[in-house]
């Protein structure tokens, strides 16, 4: 017992000087204050692994062994810190954030006392501990170039650029801070309903610490994604498997590897923001259904799956989806076994925690933006609407057409076209796919029936059919198609473990047939983590470059572009405007050429009046109507801005442009660049 107790204290320190080293590196890359950074260290130690390991001892939920245990804390560490903010924000206590997370870590860490639960409760397992510290540092050291160095706030450079919907979630995460529900920080926008949960974590971690919202996002937000992402990973591999190469197989397969239709790593390492969330909780999700349906857990780990299911799909629908639709075959399998209580209590709890989260905060209410319009499925089921459903499926079907010069209707053409968008999207999940599905077909032939490699097919079929049919902007496609990598490579890998444990007592041509298997899978995922390099080194490359050198708009590909004096002027206004202020701005494009209808507002912290993306558009098109309206009648279209709760107007200097201060006396100057006039609007009293 003292040897375990002092390898897992051990195995504990180790993590957290990876995690200060992390922070640390940010400290010097980017000037942030030193007692910032040790605010963020002892947050992600106290308020969620202390609160966490404290829920775990209590619950009396088992862990494979430590590295699983520590995964465990983290992710019901961070599932309390959101209900806790969700109860404060709600009852508009938000000053007593702070209070009640040092309340909880000083409850954990009294029940742990009393307990006498210390870390040598769980068996020390130094390969699966080593495995998620060194993946961990290849996060972090990703994260690092990739997000942190190249997401930076334009102060510190001549300018940045933002990947994707950077900016988006940057925004939310400030609408957090300033209310719950956050529905109103782009007020002509859809309500919130985006990577909500992740949102939430982080500006509970600004709100509690002290640290501004923004630098959690930029800088440091991936210490605590990273957490959670690699050690779910560890708690997936190890409910199913023993073999230490197996376990390393697997979560290597969940974290490095990437295909050319789909964006695994990008949304891992390259833009964490929302599905990486709900990647890890899922993988939780389907761990626990593996160990209820093979280890007989039902009553011990049913309650722990639905706040699973609800934190992925509150953190991204697509995986919450696909996680219900294997927890509702296992439901099923329940059902015809006569096991009528885990069959209908199991199956209604599982599907009220998906439904719950999803009609409370992802679902549009206001009938404009509601899953009609969400997604739309067309034509029916058959092999010709599959290819003209998905244009991804199309254009594969077309090059082939077109390349090989095939003539008329070709079925096993279209079906090779289906083949080629599954495996590229991750080469090596989806030959684990394959072997998962040639295992049930062996199964059938046998008249067996394995619950758990039914539930995970079902579940990566689901999400390659919904992926291949399902129309949406934004991307669900793409997403529904990442949360099948789950099951799919779970179901693979169970697939080879039962295999091995036949041939143990088999002949040997069907362990040399496994051994190739094994070969094959090995090979198959050095190509596909090769492709994640491929991915992740260019903007790797791009992140170094913005702390060696100070780059401009030309440097960047992404057309997302700030600089210096256009963060300046939304600092300002940061800085010298009531929390609670709205402003307008008469034009979204910078200097550059560029626009970028999100980030005044994200650098400001401030609602946005005419913000235009993610928008209603009748509602959309009347504001900027009266904002168009300034340049041929500002007196009037200010009054009308003015009335409608908008208190400062940012005006882009540009050449014969008249200036709104010299012709009406309700607009105030009150800061100037060489880009931007800022004006305080008052009431209308009359002309200059």
């Amino acid at each position: 017992m003292k040897n375990r107790n002092l390898k897992n204290y051990l195995h504990m320190a180790l993590l957290q000087l990876l995690i200060l080293g992390y922070l640390a590196a940010n400290v010097f890359a980017h000037g942030l204050g030193a007692v910032d950074v040790l605010k963020i260290f002892a947050y992600q130690l106290l308020a969620w692994f202390l609160v966490g390991y404290a829920a775990l001892a209590v619950s009396g939920i088992r862990a494979k062994n430590f590295a699983a245990a520590v995964g465990l804390s983290y992710a019901f560490g961070s599932i309390i810190s959101l209900l806790t903010y969700m109860a404060f924000m709600t009852a508009g206590l938000r000053s007593v954030l702070p209070y009640a997370a040092c309340a909880e870590a000083l409850i954990a860490a009294v029940l742990l006392l009393v307990k006498k639960t210390g870390l040598g409760r769980f068996d020390t397992d130094t390969f699966s501990m080593a495995a998620c510290l060194i993946l961990l540092a290849v996060y972090f050291a990703f994260t690092l170039c990739a997000v942190s160095f190249d997401n930076t706030m334009p102060g510190e450079i001549a300018g940045s650029s933002y990947y994707v919907d950077w900016a988006y979630w940057a925004g939310n995460n400030i609408g957090f801070t300033k209310a719950f529900p956050s529905d109103h920080f782009f007020q002509v926008g859809i309500p919130f309903a985006y990577h909500y949960f992740s949102s939430i974590l982080i500006a509970s971690v600004s709100l509690v610490t002290g640290v501004a919202v923004n630098v959690v996002t930029f800088y440091l937000s991936p210490v605590f994604a990273g957490v959670v992402l690699v050690f779910a990973a560890c708690v997936f591999a190890s409910s199913i498997l023993t073999e230490k190469r197996d376990i390393l197989i697997l979560m290597m397969a969940m974290l490095l590897t990437d295909g050319s239709t789909v964006t695994l790593t990008g949304h891992l390492y390259i833009c964490p923001f929302g599905f990486d969330y709900g990647f890890a909780y899922g993988m939780i999700a389907c761990a626990f259904l593996a160990e209820i349906l093979l280890e007989d857990r039902f009553r011990e780990l049913v309650v722990p799956s639905c706040f699973m299911i609800a934190m992925a799909t509150g953190c991204k629908g697509p995986v919450g989806c696909i996680v219900l639709a294997a927890y509702g075959v296992a439901a099923f399998f329940f059902l015809l076994e006569k096991k009528f209580k885990r069959g209908l209590l199991g199956g209604l709890a599982w599907l009220a925690s998906f439904l719950a989260v999803y009609c409370v905060f992802i679902m549009n209410h206001d009938g404009r933006h509601g899953l009609g319009t969400r997604i739309s499925y067309i034509g029916g089921l058959g092999l010709n609407s599959l290819v003209t459903s998905s244009r991804w499926i199309a254009e594969i079907y077309e090059a082939l057409i077109r390349d090989y010069r095939i003539v008329g209707d070709r079925p096993l053409v279209k079906l090779y076209a289906v083949w080629l968008y599954i495996f590229r999207a991750d080469h090596v999940i989806a030959v684990l796919f394959i072997i998962a599905a040639v295992s049930l077909i062996r199964d059938i032939f046998r008249k067996k029936a394995d619950r758990l490699l039914y539930c995970m097919l079902a579940a990566a079929c689901a999400g390659i059919l919904l992926a291949a049919y399902t129309t949406q902007n934004g991307g669900s496609q793409m997403y529904f198609m990442m949360a099948a990598f789950p099951p799919a490579a779970m179901a693979g890998m169970y697939a080879i473990g039962r295999w091995r444990r036949e041939c143990r007592d088999e002949a040997s041509r069907q362990a040399a047939f496994r051994r190739g298997v094994m070969i094959l899978l090995v090979c198959v995922l050095g190509i596909s983590m090769s492709k994640a390099y491929a991915t992740l080194i260019p903007k790797v490359r791009e992140g170094v470059s913005v702390v060696r050198n100070r780059l401009t708009y030309a440097d960047y590909g992404y057309p997302y572009y700030y600089d210096t004096e256009d963060y300046e002027a939304f600092i300002w206004l940061r800085d010298h405007s009531p929390e609670d202020a709205v402003f307008a701005m008469d034009t979204f494009v910078t200097g550059y050429g560029v626009e970028v209808p999100m980030l005044a507002g994200v650098f400001a912290e401030r609602y946005v009046y005419n913000e235009q993306k993610y928008v209603f558009e009748e509602e959309a098109q009347r504001r900027a109507n009266i904002v168009a309206g300034l340049a041929a009648d500002p007196v009037n279209a200010s009054a009308v801005l003015a009335s409608e709760g908008v208190t400062y107007l940012a005006s882009r200097i540009q050449e014969g442009k008249t200036e709104y201060g010299m012709v009406a006396d309700n607009i105030h100057e009150v800061y100037r660049n060489s880009r931007y006039i800022i004006y305080e609007l008052q009431p209308y009293t009359g002309r200059s």
